[in-house]
């Protein structure tokens, strides 16, 4: 053999023996790979069982709404012997990252086709015991140095609550804002009209919550700090008879109250008496009854031990309405707790939008000019209806002199009031008068210049129709 034989021969051996060696390194870090995958699926399905133990724990103490769920939210939270809350966790030499995730999920939502337990709870008409509950979707995933930027190894499940618990029914409650979206995060608590027993739980992102109870009749209750019903109570609550193996349910209205803020307005001169701006305002609007709810506002704010439906504060000519469920529709407002001023009776409406858009709205009274003798004390009335069950009186102040030519309120204010109206506009007003003097004003009555809210009211036995526009005017003998 020739030396360039041998050369030649030790250039394929080489050639041979790299792609030996790199067929065999592949298969090396694929067994690696392999084994670290192995291990990554071991430990997320540990994370996984331990959750499960945790799930099926009959512990009736143990929440199961979103404090359950976010309980389970974290990175290595479960570590191995010898190892510490937190730290990643190592086997045989290399260190795994283990991420929990854990999420409430209504049947019907986005991970599902069906129908929520909420959505086929009907506590009338449901006669199917196979309904289904939430469950619980639970995902692990696991990384490590050499897994680089692939994805991680994950592991996921779901648990579906006891819903075949035997002899036990469920209740279903679906708690929504007034805009029908569901409430998360609301307290419910069952409790039995049969024996002392409550069970609580929380909704889920759905506003639904599922709670195993006894066959019986039950007592519902949502709260959440801060929310109120359309009737402006704290807590919404619900009777509902459940049968044995029976899902039943039932929608209620709760969510976080709006507050409405409106000023009072009158014409220039005419300006209301203190016992004309302490009136109720009223709140219009279908839902309550016949057609609104008088509401009086106080200078000070109401003591939360004794708040009234509708907490109302005056500030000058403003006043702020709290507690008002935000009914998209927003409500009718005006000045007196009478249905004669509403924006039925004298087309006049102002509507407050109970999300806080647009600017406050402005109550305008109606202007009142009322002639009698000076110093005479004026007091209006107005009789009961639907929503003034009782008479409304009024104390508007007393007249106060008039003279002869007293400046009209509405008049051009740059005339001159010493002109003479009959006078010759081309006449010499240097040239000697041959008329006699004016004697000095003197006082003919007293006049009263105020305002009321519309309506119809009764000043000095006289019967007048309050509204917009021109000064209602009431002479007095």
């Amino acid at each position: 053999m020739t030396l360039v034989e041998v050369v030649v021969a030790f250039g394929l051996f080489a050639v041979m023996a790299t792609a030996v060696l790199a067929v065999l390194g592949a298969a090396i870090a694929t067994t690696i790979d392999d084994k670290a995958r192995l291990t990554a699926v071991n430990l997320a399905t540990r994370e996984i069982e331990i959750v499960r133990d945790a799930f099926n724990d009959m512990n009736p103490t143990r929440a199961r709404g979103p404090a359950f769920a976010e309980a389970l939210q974290g990175t290595n939270r479960n570590p191995l012997a010898g190892g510490v809350d937190g730290d990643p966790y190592e086997v045989d030499g290399v260190p795994y990252t283990v991420e929990l995730e854990a999420r409430w999920v209504s049947v019907g939502s986005a991970e599902s086709d069906r129908g929520s337990a909420c959505d086929d709870a009907d506590a009338d008409t449901n006669d199917d015991a196979e309904d289904e509950l939430p469950y619980l979707h639970v995902t692990a995933n696991v990384t490590w140095p050499a897994l680089g930027d692939r994805p991680p190894v994950t592991v996921d499940t779901l648990m579906t609550p006891e819903l075949q618990w035997s002899g036990t029914s469920h209740i279903a409650l679906r708690v929504i804002d007034a805009a029908g979206q569901g409430q998360q995060g609301v307290t419910v608590t069952a409790s039995s009209h049969a024996a002392p027993t409550t069970a609580a739980r929380y909704t889920d992102s759905s506003g639904c919550v599922t709670i195993p109870v006894e066959p019986g009749r039950w007592t519902v209750s949502a709260s959440h700090p801060g929310f109120s019903t359309p009737a402006g109570e704290p807590t919404a609550q619900v009777d509902i008879t459940v049968e044995r193996n029976e899902l039943a349910g039932e929608t209620v209205e709760y969510g976080m109250p709006a507050t409405i803020t409106a000023a009072l307005g009158w014409h220039p001169g005419y300006a209301p008496a203190d016992a004309v701006l302490a009136l109720p305002i009223t709140l219009g609007h279908s839902a309550l009854q016949p057609i609104g709810a008088g509401v009086t506002c106080l200078d000070e704010p109401a003591d939360p031990d004794d708040a009234p439906r509708w907490p109302c504060q005056r500030t000058g000519d403003t006043r702020t309405i709290s507690g008002l469920w935000p009914y998209p529709s927003g409500y009718a407002l005006w000045l007196g707790g009478c249905e004669d001023g509403s924006p039925t009776s004298t087309g006049v409406s102002v509507i407050a939008s109970a999300d806080g858009s647009g600017p406050p709205p402005v109550l305008t009274l109606g202007a009142v000019e009322v002639h009698a003798a000076p110093g005479t004390t004026i007091t209006a009335t107005h009789a009961a209806d639907r929503l003034c069950t009782a008479p409304t009186t009024v104390e508007l102040g007393q007249t106060v002199p008039e003279e002869e030519g007293e400046a009209d309120p509405t008049a051009d204010p740059t005339a001159d009031p010493t002109a003479d109206p009959t006078a010759d506009p081309t006449a010499d007003p240097t040239a000697e008068s041959t008329e006699e003097p004016t004697q000095e004003p003197t006082t003919t009555g007293g006049v009263l210049r105020t305002s009321l809210p519309y309506g119809v009211w009764t000043i000095g036995g006289t019967e007048v129709i309050v509204g917009p526009g021109e000064p209602t005017t009431v002479v007095l003998p």
